[in-house]
C-alpha cells in the first residue's frame, strides 16, 4: 500500500517552497494530507495528480487564485460527465495516432501530440497516448510488411519530442539527482525517456545518458557529480555473460543505490538482488515509489 508523498515532492512539482505550499493548502483547501506520528505531512496520489494539474494551469499564465478556480470547475465537470467520456476521447486519439503512423503522416501525428499537450498535463498524455501507441506498435510490428518501418517512424518522432520536453523541464526541476541509461547492448531508450519525464514530474532530476552506456563509466559520473542514485534499464528478459561480469563489478564498487528497470528487472530479479542492486520493475509509478522508499531510508 502506498504510504504517501512528502511535502517536498508536492512543493517541487509546483515549484514553490514548502511554506508557500502550506499557505495555499490552508487558503484553498486543495490537498488532504495525513500526518505521521511525528507530524510529517503525507500527501495522497490524488493530491499528486491535483498538483500536476495545478502546475499545468500556472504554466499557462494563470494566477494561483484563477488556476484554483479553473481546476475546481474542471473537477465538477468531470464528476458530472458520463464515465465513458475520458476513455472514448483517448481511444479516438490512439486510433488516429495508429492511422497516422501507418500512413507515415508526420503532420497529423504532430498535430495529435501537440494538441494533446495543450489540453492535458504531460504525464496524462504519456500515459494515455504515447505509451499505449508504442505498446500497440511493439506488439504488432511483425504482423504486416511495414511494421518495422512504422515503429522506426514513430520512435524517431517521439524520441525528438520527448528529448525536447526533457531538456525544457531541466531548468525548473530541483530534487534528488539520478544518472539514467540503458544497459550495455540495449538500445530501446523510448521507455527510459518516458520514465525520465515521469521522474521529473515527481520532483527528481534525472541525467539521461541514452542507450548502450558502458557501466564502468558510471564510476566517473559518480565521482564527478552529486548523484544520489543510478538507474539502468533493459528490455530483454535475461543477461548475457558479459553483462553479468560488468554488472557484478560495478555493483561491488558503487557507493550509491543502483536501480534496475524494464523487463530485465523481472527476468533477472534474483540476480540483481543478489549483487545488491534494486529491481524496480516496468511500472513507472511503482518504480518511482520504490526509488522514493530506498532514497528516503538511505
Amino acid at each position: 500500500m502506498h504510504q504517501g508523498y512528502p511535502i517536498r515532492r508536492i512543493a517541487s512539482i509546483l515549484q514553490v517552497t514548502p511554506s508557500t505550499l502550506r499557505t495555499w493548502e490552508r487558503r484553498y483547501q486543495l490537498f488532504t494530507p495525513s500526518r505521521t506520528s511525528s507530524g510529517q505531512r503525507l500527501y495522497t496520489p490524488q493530491d499528486l495528480q491535483t498538483a500536476h494539474q495545478l502546475r499545468h494551469l500556472l504554466d499557462g499564465g494563470l494566477r494561483i487564485r484563477e488556476a484554483v478556480s479553473k481546476l475546481r470547475s474542471q473537477t465538477l465537470r468531470e464528476q458530472s460527465a458520463p464515465n465513458t467520456k475520458a476513455p472514448s476521447l483517448w481511444d479516438e486519439h490512439q486510433a488516429n495516432g495508429r492511422m497516422a503512423v501507418a500512413q507515415f503522416d508526420l503532420p497529423t501525428l504532430d498535430t495529435l501530440f501537440q494538441s494533446a499537450l495543450e489540453r492535458f498535463p504531460e504525464e496524462t498524455v504519456l500515459r494515455h497516448f504515447v505509451i499505449p501507441l508504442f505498446d500497440y506498435l511493439g506488439e504488432n510490428w511483425d504482423q504486416h510488411p511495414g511494421g518495422i518501418a512504422e515503429e522506426h517512424f514513430a520512435s524517431t518522432y517521439f524520441q525528438a519530442q520527448l528529448i525536447n520536453l526533457y531538456y525544457h523541464k531541466i531548468p525548473v526541476t530541483q530534487g534528488p539527482r539520478l544518472a539514467v541509461s540503458c544497459l550495455p547492448d540495449e538500445r530501446h531508450e523510448m521507455g527510459l525517456l518516458v520514465f525520465c519525464l515521469t521522474l521529473m514530474g515527481e520532483g527528481y532530476l534525472p541525467t539521461f545518458f541514452g542507450p548502450d552506456l558502458p557501466l564502468f563509466q558510471f564510476q566517473s559520473v559518480v565521482a564527478s557529480s552529486e548523484v544520489d542514485g543510478i538507474i539502468v534499464s533493459g528490455k530483454s528478459q535475461s543477461l548475457s555473460p558479459s553483462q553479468r561480469e560488468v554488472i557484478s563489478e560495478i555493483a561491488q564498487n558503487c557507493t550509491i543505490p543502483i536501480f534496475v528497470g524494464g523487463p530485465i528487472s523481472r527476468g533477472e530479479e534474483s540476480y540483481f538482488e543478489g549483487v545488491g542492486m534494486v529491481p524496480i520493475g516496468d511500472s513507472y509509478q511503482e518504480a518511482v515509489h520504490i526509488i522514493d522508499q530506498h532514497l528516503q531510508s538511505s
